[in-house]
């Protein structure tokens, strides 16, 4: 199900309300550079700077700059009326287009001091505007804690100046900050305050906006019927408003819903036009959220074919995101170069064309006056002999300050290729950056591999090790003490360097246990292991959701018992003899945060000689491939183990390698594959 708030979060700016002056930018700019550096002056940086804001940031960095630069020297010669206004209302907007503009700590220097300058002017409703800009700033560094605390401040001003439609924004973005921080008592409670305020100012768009994200809330909470009214109300609105963005989001939520509770070819319908508006506005993230709502409707009527190739599309805009700023810093960089290439071809042939139009004008005048002196050759012989040395000499000069000109142009021109040929080697050398330390890390994550090999653990044994990337966000660990070996495969969250990082934290981890906790048994193995995990990816502020699945077990050779303990990721036991896989399950959390977590549990299992044993992590199962385009299954994959366990683990694994590459086919691997088969 699409799952999408649609917040209420927007840059403030402390607008002047004097914008008549900028009905003609070009008159303003005339009058700026006539100003005496007074208020008025100051005045015009304000307005300028908020004309450009929307069109060009550097040029609204640059009025904002030289207006807090007068501000400050008129307040050092003590005119303060008016002025220490100003300068609070400057210093928000310096902060507002260096936070866009990606530059996060100076944003928050100069938010920090309007603030604190607008504390000490008592103005109140610059106080809620720029509280306001400082939570934002902090929401998106995840630091859900602090920006909830500058919303408070908001809204305890907007509450003395009954700033009603302040206050509703600022509580639909405090519920937005509680949903994201899982606390969906709080983040509902904030909703309804927003709804409630926002009705009573007849805000259509504002309850429509709210309407969704209270939605949102109850499908969290499980409670679908709500979730489903709450969006069906909202939808009128976003289908006459000219936001197609926040449309795709609503379709996707209810068609999620429909696909559960309702009618499945009216989910089907407005997954359909949900995708189909977001690949008319040509926005990675509409495209990837509205694939996956159509893929898993598309997958829930059967249609799995569809739902593959919508899968894909989903990976494709995620990647596409994730690499969003490489890439349009490549953009950047090349079109700087062609720019520049174009610049320098057209001004070599703008020099050329002016010579020639110069040479063409100069025979004209030549051939004019001669014309003249014949006709007046016997009045004005003296006077055009004269004449043609000064046009000699006219010419002669005119020429060598065009060929002086001509030079110039080329040094420039030369200099110009050589700092793009520069750029273009820093971009090279980036890329190969990149490349080298994607390699180093596919070494660091082989050199954190176990230096046991599972063969030598059991009397016949194998490993099938296959990442989608160079990297993995699959791992296996393996030990062993005296008379026991302890055995594990996990699957990280995501894959390629996220998932590899998360490996290796795993590994580490794992590691510490055994050596220096000495743990020993496989469920209390895995409850240290998501107690340090949690401590490991959250800090004051942060909380990453991100873990792995993990099938841990250990076995003793003497007594031949197995214990196993599992989160998500259940084990296989074919017994000899017998054709049945028997699932051993996993209990039903992960390894990392969790709303609803329990200690692990642990399973004891009696082996006999010839009995198999395999854990693996979902690559296998969840490739889609063949010919219809479907998932392979664990069905499927139970199957094949059946009937291929009577062949040694080494010719088990090239069965298992050739049929998963079979399946595959023409289609790209979507996930890591690892899996560990062992027999007693």
């Amino acid at each position: 199900m699409l799952k999408h708030c649609l917040y209420g979060f927007f840059i403030l700016l402390s607008f002047s309300g004097k914008s008549e002056v900028l009905s003609n930018i070009d008159s303003a700019l005339r009058v700026l550079d006539k100003a005496a550096p007074d208020t008025n002056k100051l005045q015009l940086y304000t307005d300028l700077g908020e004309s450009y804001y929307y069109i060009n940031t550097d040029s609204a960095l640059l009025f904002w700059q030289d207006g807090l630069k007068l501000a400050n020297e008129l307040i050092d010669n003590g005119k303060l009326k008016g002025v220490q206004v100003r300068k609070a209302g400057i210093l928000n907007n310096l902060g507002a287009v260096s936070l866009k503009m990606g530059k996060m700590e100076l944003s928050i220097d100069y938010f920090i001091e309007s603030l604190k300058l607008k504390e000490v002017l008592g103005d109140k409703r610059g106080i809620g505007t720029t509280s306001n800009n400082i939570a934002y700033l902090l929401s998106t560094q995840s630091n859900y804690p602090e920006a909830i605390k500058y919303h408070k401040k908001a809204i305890k001003v907007r509450q003395e100046i009954e700033d009603s439609a302040g206050l509703g924004q600022s509580y639909n973005n405090m519920g937005y900050l509680y949903y994201s921080m899982d606390e969906l008592d709080s983040a509902l409670l904030a909703y309804e305050k927003s709804l409630e305020l926002r009705k009573a100012l007849k805000d259509e768009r504002g309850i429509a906006t709210v309407e969704n994200n209270i939605g949102l809330v109850y499908a969290d909470k499980g409670s679908l019927e709500e979730a489903y009214q709450y969006y069906k109300r909202a939808l009128p609105y976003f289908r006459q408003a000219e936001d197609p963005h926040s449309l795709v989001t609503i379709l996707g939520n209810i068609a999620g819903i429909e696909s559960k509770l309702y009618d499945k070819k009216t989910a089907l319908i407005l997954a359909q036009e949900a995708y189909e508006l977001a690949n008319k506005i040509k926005s990675p993230e509409a495209i990837m959220n509205a694939a996956k709502a159509l893929s898993e409707v598309q997958r829930s009527i059967g249609n799995y074919k569809e739902a593959f190739e919508l899968f894909k599309v989903e990976i494709k805009m995620r990647d596409s995101i994730e690499n969003a700023s490489l890439e349009k810093e490549i953009l950047r960089k090349e079109k700087d170069f062609e720019l520049l290439q174009e610049k320098a071809a057209d001004s070599i042939e703008r020099s050329k064309q002016k010579e020639l139009n110069d040479l063409k004008l100069a025979k004209i005048n030549s051939e004019n006056e001669r014309l003249d002196a014949e006709h007046r050759r016997d009045q004005l012989k003296k006077y055009f002999l004269y004449g043609a040395i000064a046009l000699i000499a006219a010419f002669a000069l005119f020429w060598f300050n065009r060929f002086k000109l001509i030079q110039k142009q080329k040094t420039i021109i030369d200099e110009q290729k050589k700092n793009v040929e520069e750029q273009k080697n820093i971009i090279e050398s980036q890329h190969q950056s990149i490349s080298e330390s994607i390699s180093y890390a596919h070494l660091i994550q082989k050199a954190s591999m176990p230096e046991l090999r599972v063969e030598s653990l059991f009397s016949d044994a194998g490993l099938m090790y296959k990442p989608r990337d160079v990297v993995s966000g699959d791992f296996y660990w393996l030990e062993r003490d005296d008379n026991k070996v302890y055995f594990a495969v996990a699957d990280c969250t995501g894959h390629g360097i996220p998932g590899a990082f998360i490996s290796l934290i795993g590994t580490i981890l794992l590691n510490e246990i055994y050596n220096s906790k000495n743990i020993r048994k496989p469920d209390a193995i895995l409850n240290e292991l998501n107690h340090l995990i949690q401590l490991t990816l959250s800090k004051p502020g942060i909380e990453l959701r991100d873990g792995m699945d993990i099938s841990f077990c250990s076995y003793d050779y003497d007594s031949k018992k197995l214990q196993f303990a599992g989160a998500n990721n259940p084990i296989y036991i074919i017994r000899k003899g017998s054709a049945e896989v028997e699932s051993i399950k996993a209990d039903r959390q992960p390894i990392g945060r969790y709303s609803k977590q329990e200690d692990f549990t642990l399973h004891e299992l009696q082996l006999a000689e010839g009995d198999t044993v395999y854990l693996m992590s979902d690559g296998f199962q969840d490739q889609f491939g063949g010919k219809d385009g479907k998932k392979f299954k664990i069905s499927r994959l139970k199957k094949l183990l059946s009937e291929i366990v009577e062949l040694p683990m080494d010719e088990q694994m090239q069965q298992l390698n050739a049929a998963f590459e079979d399946w595959c086919g023409d289609q790209e691997q979507l996930d890591d594959v690892c899996l560990i088969g062992a027999r007693i």
